[in-house]
């Protein structure tokens, strides 16, 4: 066993040789998806700092920094991948907080399940309206193109039907 293991660590740089081009993209997706689950779970804070808001907003604009880097780089694909692994991986922490909050704690734990609820219960919140928002903002260009056209027809029939009555 010592020996396959010695010939399988010997040959383990020949299995994946990043470039450095990939080496930046994947620390770049990494800032990108850590700091986004970051703002999901500690957005349930709130702070005063000249008026009242999320400290979930602190990882926030290095997530837009890290977005226009890729961008500029990679091209909006790897934006759009990224952002998509983002919302999937968010959602995957939403079940897995429901299901941590499901569970009850041992006795002794120091944080008891009231605790526990309270604080990652308000991120399943932040959670559902960012999941939400990202599914949402994209449709309402089409949304309104949409609208657009339907009152571009209106018209175009409306005036129709006054030439007609004319």
């Amino acid at each position: 066993m010592p020996e396959r293991l010695a010939h399988a660590w010997a040959h383990e740089g020949e299995r994946y040789r990043p470039t450095r081009r990939d080496g930046v993209f994947l620390v770049l997706a990494g800032i990108f998806l850590t700091d986004a689950l970051l703002g999901e779970l500690t957005g349930g804070n709130l702070i005063e700092v000249g008026g009242v808001m999320s400290i979930g907003v602190i990882p926030w604009p290095l997530v837009f920094v890290v977005t226009d880097l890729i961008n500029e780089y990679y091209g909006p694909r790897a934006v759009r991948r990224l952002t998509l692994l983002a919302v999937g991986l968010i959602l995957y922490a939403f079940v897995v907080l429901l299901v941590c909050m499901r569970i009850p704690a041992a006795p002794f734990s120091p944080v008891n399940d009231a605790t526990f609820d309270t604080v990652f219960g308000r991120s399943l919140w932040i959670i559902v309206g960012s999941v939400t928002a990202v599914v949402a903002v994209p449709t309402l260009p089409l949304i309104y193109a949409g609208h657009v056209a339907v009152e571009k027809y209106l018209e175009a029939k409306h005036s129709s039907s006054d030439q007609v009555t004319a």
